[in-house]
């Protein structure tokens, strides 16, 4: 069981006790936001470097429509951000907030590669 990730999630769910519903929205549609929005980039950019890989299903119409795809979710995330703009999370507005928990993801997940890296150099076994 990875219980690293479980502690840590557990005192960030602890921490957003305190914030209100609004933030707590707020703050999952940034993250929800930018998570979705690079999908749909990886969309298009699977498209431009793999266009004759098999896959599942396709969207039918090639790169504009893989593109077309994404542009209304786009629209409606910013349109999201916008009307955000105001929310504050202490002492830090609630975008600014958003942004600095989704960039600590790839540094955590970093550093926990680094970490297995470096217990398979010296021979220990990793923790599960």
């Amino acid at each position: 069981m990875p219980w690293v990730s479980v502690l840590v999630c557990a005192v960030a769910w602890a921490l957003a006790l305190r914030l209100s519903f609004e933030r707590l929205l707020s703050i999952d549609l940034v993250l929800y936001g930018a998570s979705l929005l690079l999908e749909f980039v990886a969309l298009v950019v699977l498209r431009l470097r793999e266009p004759a890989l098999a896959r599942p299903f396709r969207i039918p119409g090639g790169l504009p429509a893989a593109i077309f795809a994404g542009v209304g979710p786009a629209l409606l995330i910013a349109f999201a951000l916008y009307a955000a703009r105001g929310d504050r999370v202490g002492p830090l507005p609630a975008l600014l907030f958003a942004a600095l928990v989704a960039a600590a993801g790839p540094v955590a997940y970093l550093a926990a590669r680094l970490t297995s890296s470096s217990n398979v150099q010296t021979g220990e076994s990793p923790q599960t």
